[in-house]
């Protein structure tokens, strides 16, 4: 584990979009991020999200807003932080590098939506969060999350999951 230790705080010292920014509020230094850093900040970030929703799922601990709401609210940062600077320079100054870039994973950004919504362990432990005991944001953020679920499709039966899965990769 200590060689992909180092390989992970090598790549992080080398790629702006791992950490965050010094500026004010965190805004990207688009000087410093080249296009080359968004696919290594994507694997990265896809990798560690998804472990990090597993930690999320497979807590023995009866879910609480903490462990399971709060949790899943502040996973991904990697991964949110890459993508919302990537869309932003797409949306703003694209090339042809980028919009390549952009082909190739939204369907691998679609996949891990459904990684994350279409989880069942964590769509029950949400759910299983008593929403009377809650109260102003903490309520909010854990009914936004049981909707976004179920927009997602994490009530459908197994077989229908697969077929939403299809769909939102096309």
């Amino acid at each position: 584990t200590q060689g992909i230790n180092a390989q992970n705080n090598d790549l992080k010292m080398k790629n702006p979009l791992l950490q965050k920014s010094t500026l004010q509020y965190q805004a990207p230094d688009f000087s410093i991020i080249k296009d080359e850093h968004f696919k290594p900040a994507f694997d990265y970030g896809l990798k560690i999200n998804l472990q990090e929703i597993e930690v999320i799922a497979n807590n023995p601990a009866k879910p609480t807003f903490q462990n399971t709401v709060l949790a899943l609210e502040t996973s991904g940062e990697v991964l949110t932080r890459a993508v919302g600077i990537f869309y932003n320079l797409t949306g703003a100054n694209t090339n042809p590098t980028l919009q390549a870039i952009e082909t190739e994973y939204a369907p691998i950004f679609s996949a891990q939506t459904d990684k994350i919504y279409l989880n069942s362990k964590l769509y029950n432990r949400i759910k299983s969060i008593d929403l009377n005991k809650l109260k102003g944001e903490d309520k909010r953020l854990t009914e936004y999350y049981l909707q976004q679920f179920e927009l997602a499709g994490a009530n459908l039966s197994d077989a229908d999951k697969e077929k939403m899965k299809k769909i939102n990769e096309e």
